[in-house]
């Protein structure tokens, strides 16, 4: 949330602290290494104050915003949690609670694909709820989309879009619970999908990172007694399983396709 980016070594040893814009906008967020010239970043704008979009570009020599666009309602700006990410040299746009991707140029962004899931459109949900950020029964809609959220049935949100050369991918969670969290491959050639919750050997898994040849995500530990009867883990595997504490940082996976 400062006006700052650090960058710190593999080691956690500081190496820069580069300083955003003040004002506007009021705080960042997320942003992404856009080229060799620029950083996107996702910020939150008081759009009484200040007449500037969310996303912005920002000069890696002049720190200054070079161009800035979208401006969501209220209802965006609160579910915006990885809304960036690159494949092919190409940057990728979306939000959790839109069906919609977008692929950002400098000059602006444009509509590239949206999933289809049906009646369960998560686009009527957000567009019948937007609320402005000065809305001033915005505490009390906030609340309602979170309760909505944890238990609507058919109500979701999208923990991740990602892409690679063979799969659009998408995972998304019902009732708010990680437990359940299903993904979706959908194949870009043949136009056929894969739809599961836990992979074959039973892991369940949220994902961070989608490359051409494997997944990295955190194990989800709801049946962790059952994968240690399993006879895939090795001894350094279930070492670390069985000695995992709720305090303790998650443990990642990575998940080859065959």
């Amino acid at each position: 949330m400062p006006d700052f980016i650090y960058i710190y070594s593999y080691s956690g040893q500081f190496i820069e602290r580069i300083n955003l814009p003040t004002k506007p906008p009021n705080a960042y967020s997320k942003f992404i290494d856009f080229d060799n010239e620029t950083y996107l970043v996702w910020a939150y704008v008081d759009e009484n104050r200040y007449n500037i979009g969310h996303i912005s570009f920002i000069s890696k020599q002049t720190h200054q915003i070079l161009n800035s666009f979208w401006e969501p309602h209220g209802l965006e700006q609160y579910y915006t949690l990885f809304p960036f990410w690159k494949n092919n040299d190409k940057t990728y746009f979306s939000m959790i609670i839109t069906n919609k991707v977008y692929q950002i140029t400098r000059d602006g962004y444009h509509l590239v694909y949206k999933w289809d899931f049906g009646k369960y459109n998560i686009d009527k949900y957000r567009e019948s709820n937007a609320f402005k950020v000065n809305d001033k029964n915005r505490n009390e809609k906030s609340k309602k989309i979170d309760q909505d959220f944890s238990t609507i049935d058919d109500l979701y949100f999208f923990a991740r879009k990602l892409e690679n050369k063979t799969y659009y991918y998408a995972q998304i969670v019902f009732k708010n619970n990680p437990q359940t969290s299903p993904h979706v491959f959908y194949n870009k050639k043949t136009n056929n999908y894969h739809y599961f919750l836990k992979t074959i050997e039973g892991i369940s898994f949220f994902t961070f990172l989608l490359k051409d040849n494997y997944i990295i995500g955190e194990l989800l530990l709801d049946n962790k007694d059952d994968l240690l009867k399993t006879d895939f883990l090795s001894d350094r595997d279930r070492l670390i399983l069985e000695s995992m504490k709720e305090d303790d940082n998650p443990i990642l996976i990575k998940l080859y396709f065959k």
